[in-house]
């Protein structure tokens, strides 16, 4: 499937045009990320907003003790990551692989730009 069609099945995307969906595609980057990486911590986060092409991400947090909290599981289709106007409420979570993943990145500056 081409990053456009792709780019069109999430649903924060669904109201754009064709126009709109193919500036977004020259805006954004997808990586294959490997199984058990660690995409950000709370001391990594940096703006930006991600969207599971393939695979399957885990959302945690760290209580005292050192213990993991799973917060959410995501697969293909979901957005995650934080932006002065949109949030997912990930800036204090660690965010990591748990399969093999493709992950669209749109950086702060490429989104307010478009």
């Amino acid at each position: 499937m081409d990053k456009i069609q792709y780019l069109s099945q999430f649903n924060l995307l669904h109201s754009l045009s064709m126009e709109d969906l193919i500036e977004m595609d020259q805006l954004t980057s997808i990586t294959t990320i490997p199984k058990h990486t660690i995409i950000q911590t709370p001391e990594t986060f940096s703006e930006g907003l991600y969207f599971v092409k393939k695979g399957k991400v885990r959302l945690y947090k760290l209580n005292a003790e050192g213990k993991q909290f799973t917060s959410d599981i995501l697969n293909e289709g979901n957005v995650f990551g934080e932006m002065n106007i949109i949030s997912f409420g990930t800036r204090d979570s660690y965010i990591e692989t748990i399969e093999e993943s493709d992950i669209c990145l749109m950086n702060k500056d490429r989104f307010e730009l478009f």
